[in-house]
């Protein structure tokens, strides 16, 4: 469930950072009952960037299919392989989420889009 504060406990600083690294999600601030801001913790928005980074590939990569821009798919998994194994090493939470994309990618045909590597 979002937490929601408002906006005069941003004067309680610590109690807000305590707050963000305990949720682990962003935290709603309003000012006058309505949203005002957003605020979350640094490990949350990396995670946050890595996940919208890992989307606006596979949107590039669904483009990529339509168009017909595809190589080999084994191809293609050997060098994704590569990438995700670095990927996995930085962000050992994301290594899930990468393993399900190599997944979707090698179930969908035996052509995979080119703008993914």
């Amino acid at each position: 469930m979002p937490q929601i504060i408002p906006i005069r406990d941003l004067k309680k600083t610590s109690e807000i950072s305590e707050l963000c690294r305990k949720a682990k999600q962003p935290i709603f601030i309003t000012k006058n009952g309505y949203g005002d801001m957003v605020i979350m913790s640094m490990e949350t928005y990396e995670r946050t960037m890595f996940a919208n980074d890992v989307y606006r590939a596979l949107e590039q990569g669904e483009q990529s299919i339509k168009a017909g821009d595809t190589m080999d798919a084994f191809d293609s998994l050997r060098e994704v392989k590569k990438k995700a194994c670095a990927i996995s090493c930085s962000f050992p939470e994301m290594h899930t989420m990468t393993w399900m994309i190599l997944l979707n990618i090698s179930s969908r045909s035996f052509k995979a889009p080119r703008a993914l590597l």
